[in-house]
């Protein structure tokens, strides 16, 4: 399947059609539907650095920050001035996902035997 392939996805509901463009390495570039408007920035490694969005009328900027010398997200910071930082086990797994004061999300994975 190519990129345009790839490029609409038409409904029989017209409000939920949805429109995609990708980049020249093949990255979302953006995304259009019901939801919103989305562009996304990638650095030269392809890890996601911005998201920009418009939703009703409002402009908003997610920034995704890596650990140094990684490809390891270390956390985005929202538009709405929250922070959203992840913690990892020794096996790369998330472990914890915790959004500012208000949220924290504890994960936990079991290995198959």
């Amino acid at each position: 399947m190519t990129a345009a392939d790839r490029a609409q996805v038409f409904s029989k509901k017209p409000i939920q059609d949805q429109a995609f463009t990708y980049s020249n390495r093949e990255f979302l570039a953006s995304a259009d539907g019901a939801w919103g408007d989305f562009d996304w920035l990638y650095d030269s490694v392809g890890n996601r650095t911005e998201q920009m969005s418009l939703v009703a009328g409002t402009p908003l900027v997610d920034v995704y920050s890596y650990w140094p010398d990684t490809n390891q997200l270390d956390s985005v910071l929202l538009s709405i001035g929250v922070e959203r930082r992840l913690t990892y086990d020794g096996a790369g797994n998330v472990i914890a996902a915790n959004r500012g004061a208000l949220a924290h999300r504890r994960l936990t994975w079991q290995q198959n035997t």
